[in-house]
């Protein structure tokens, strides 16, 4: 069946029939998706009836799963789709040409595919990144022109392996964008004097519309640069497993063996992954040879879009696939590797470096070390200096960077098991909770750095109920909230009814209804928690008299990405026993930190933030000794002596925290590495010594930016 054939009046030569026809059985559920996007046009048009497009809609669902059983006796899917709609399909096709009908199918093909590629993608990034951290610190020799030259690692090199595949993803993901705009509307080339709505996106010139095939052409050139990639990736796997190298075995299950020969195992996932290069490059410069010479705006020759189109998209799921199955099971030989690295002449260049550092010119440098080389005198250096970042030495914290940039581009799938929950108090969290905080929080920042936004709560409002001046917590919730896409509304107390006598309870359940969240600065305690009870929107204790929890979540991952985990950190806590003590104490217990509280007598933390760390298993002491507090520990952490609303105590507090002070004696007691933390405002000479403050070892500033990713994960998590 052709929709043109009362044209002719004639059946076509089955010749030219065979040679016209399409293989494009793949795009049927995506032409059906198009035609149902182009029957809600003709129903807003009134050219469909209610009842009509009832039908239509549930014929494309059946056709869009069985159709393809049926498309035989038909030129193309396009006119498959009208003929198996029946009676109502000789309607479908008012206001449109099979020339805008397949471009927009092409187009949703297209997005899928390269959203398709960007998940296989991320899974093999996923699974290379297991290997590299494993082998993070496993030596290899690094290589240029094929020739040893200098050492590196496993994981050094395996990272350069990621950072190819991430750009793989950002050009995959231009392909989708590329092909989002809809050419519905556009008609055979010039639109149709039909009533029908523009679809959303809608392209801007029906000539471009039914002739553009760039979509296309950006898809396969993402997939012909990935497998560029993956080329040499499958190169460096057949050398590294070959006799001659030895560095890693093939796994039985991604390996092949010979017709003829017993012995052997064959890299044929590897080799094959390396052919597929040409193939893939033949298919774009193949599409852009059809698309060059042709006039505006639809010719046949476009038919030949889909042919590449269809393989790449197996290719790339069928090769991404097999070589994560390949490198997962690859098994490293560490003596070979070993023996590869211990070649000294892999340090000459640390040789030539080690003179320049001891004032002689490169070049002079240069041509010491290579007349001892050529003598056969060369001798490298005892100690090798490190190689820091992008050098080998970086090694674990760039891959712990690209795990989290692997986390950060999926988090619009963030778990929302807290959703609508409050968080006044840490003594109604789990510990597994406040780390699930940590991790998104950790991720939305390497988001950030990474250049990814993520405008998770569009739409959404957060209320700042403050009766308290704030820097550090309105600014950073005020700022997450705008990165994640919503806004910030600023409520001071004095301007609200609150202030002539309105029950909080009656003002939580208003605010309940202008808001999506609200997170409250609040002189007491009690008075917070009946403000939640009555909500029925989030409430975030951005502090009281008892507690400052978001600021103890901002601590906590602060020591986390300086010692990589808070199990077994000692936290050494120096100073006044108060709300922002009292949290700290819980949420450190909770995440598995040791936590010493050193205070002058009577202004030690209060018994229900003690019991409440104890519960988390927490191991807490106190002591009234600073010396004590400190020794070894990782983390050194002070406050103000005098909080908000105990200015009149200030002086009296100044002579009873005599001693109290984190200065750099107090700080040499400590772990060599330790961080030190402050949650600010700082008063220098108090509490802690300006060299202390701004001296290497203070991460207050990376804590208090700390405040705006925990803001962010906090209302991620619980806004609905």
């Amino acid at each position: 069946m052709t929709l043109w054939a009362a044209r002719t009046g004639v059946a076509l030569d089955p010749e030219v029939d065979a040679f016209l026809r399409a293989e494009d059985a793949e795009l049927l559920p995506y032409d059906c998706a198009a035609t149902a996007l182009h029957a809600q046009r003709l129903h807003v048009a009134g050219i469909l009836t209610d009842e009509e497009l009832s039908e239509v809609e549930t014929r494309l669902t059946t056709i869009a799963d069985e159709g393809t059983a049926f498309l035989g006796e038909y030129e193309d899917v396009h006119s498959a789709i009208e003929g198996l709609l029946g009676t109502v399909g000789r309607k479908i096709h008012a206001g449109r040409s099979r020339n805008d009908q397949v471009a927009a199918a092409a187009r949703l093909y297209v997005e899928d595919a390269s959203r398709e590629a960007d998940a296989s993608i991320a899974r093999f990034i996923e699974t290379i990144l297991d290997v590299a951290e494993r082998e993070a610190t496993t030596p290899l020799p690094g290589y240029t022109h094929l020739q040893r030259a200098q050492p590196v690692t496993v994981g050094h090199h395996l990272h350069a392996w990621v950072e190819m595949l991430e750009r793989d993803r950002g050009r995959f993901e231009a392909a989708a964008a590329a092909s989002m705009p809809s050419p519905l509307g556009a008609g055979a080339l010039a639109g149709s004097t039909l009533p029908l709505p523009l679809p959303a996106g809608a392209m801007r010139n029906s000539l471009d519309a039914v002739a553009d095939r760039d979509f296309a052409l950006d898809y396969l050139y993402a997939a012909s640069v990935l497998f560029t990639h993956l080329s040499r990736i499958g190169e460096e796997l057949v050398l590294w497993c070959s006799a001659e190298f030895g560095f890693a075995h093939l796994p039985a299950n991604a390996s092949t063996g010979s017709s003829m020969m017993p012995q052997k195992l064959n890299p044929d996932v590897a080799e094959l992954a390396r052919g597929k290069a040409g193939t893939q490059i033949g298919r774009l410069t193949g599409l852009l040879a059809v698309v060059k010479g042709l006039p505006l705006a639809y010719d046949k020759d476009l038919q030949e879009d889909k042919t590449p189109l269809f393989a790449t998209r197996r290719d790339v799921r069928l090769a991404l696939g097999a070589l994560g199955t390949l490198v997962e099971g690859l098994e490293l030989d560490a003596e070979r590797l070993a023996a590869a690295v211990s070649d000294p002449l892999l340090r000459a260049t640390d040789a030539a470096e080690a003179l320049v550092r001891e004032g002689v010119p490169f070049r002079d440098a240069h041509e010491q070390v290579a007349s001892a080389v050529r003598s056969g005198t060369f001798t490298p250096p005892a100690r090798t200096a490190p190689r820091a970042a992008p050098g080998p030495s970086g090694v674990t914290a760039a891959l712990r960077d690209a795990r989290l940039r692997l986390e950060a581009r999926s988090l619009e799938s963030r778990p929302r098991t807290l959703a609508g929950r409050d968080l006044t108090t840490f003594t109604t969290w789990s510990a597994f909770e406040l780390g699930s905080v940590l991790d998104l929080a950790e991720q939305l920042k390497a988001a950030q750095k990474n250049g990814i936004e993520h405008r998770l709560l569009s739409g959404r409002t957060l209320g700042l109920l403050f009766t308290r001046p704030s820097t550090r917590t309105r600014v950073s919730f005020a700022a997450a909230m705008e990165q994640l896409g919503g806004s910030a509304l600023s409520l001071n107390a004095s301007d609200l009814q609150l202030s002539r006598g309105e029950p909080l309870e009656d003002t939580a359940r208003v605010l309940s209804g202008y808001l999506d969240a609200l997170a409250v600065r609040w002189p007491s305690q009690e008075d917070l928690e009946t403000l939640a009870r009555h909500a029925s929107i989030p409430v975030i204790n951005a502090l009281t008299d008892e507690e400052h929890p978001c600021q103890a979540l901002a601590d906590a991952l602060t020591i986390r990405e300086r010692c990589g985990d808070l199990r077994n950190v000692r936290v050494a806590y120096v100073g006044d026993g108060n709300n922002v003590c009292a949290s700290l104490l819980i949420a450190c217990s909770a995440l598995g930190a040791e936590v010493v509280c050193a205070t002058p007598a009577g202004y030690e933390p209060g018994p229900g933030a003690l019991s409440a760390a104890c519960t988390f298993g927490g191991k807490v002491s106190l002591t009234h000794d600073p010396y004590e507090a400190v020794a070894g520990a990782q983390a050194v952490y002070t406050d103000v002596w005098t909080s908000m609303g105990d200015e009149e105590e200030a002086e009296r507090r100044r002579q009873e925290f005599a001693g109290f002070g984190v200065d750099a004696a107090l700080l040499a007691a400590a772990d060599p590495g330790a961080v030190v933390l402050h949650c600010l405002p700082a008063h220098t000479g108090e509490e802690i010594t300006s060299d202390v403050l701004y001296g290497p070892q203070s991460a207050v500033w990376q804590q208090a930016e700390n405040r705006l990713h925990v803001q962010k994960a906090l209302l991620a998590l619980l806004v609905s």
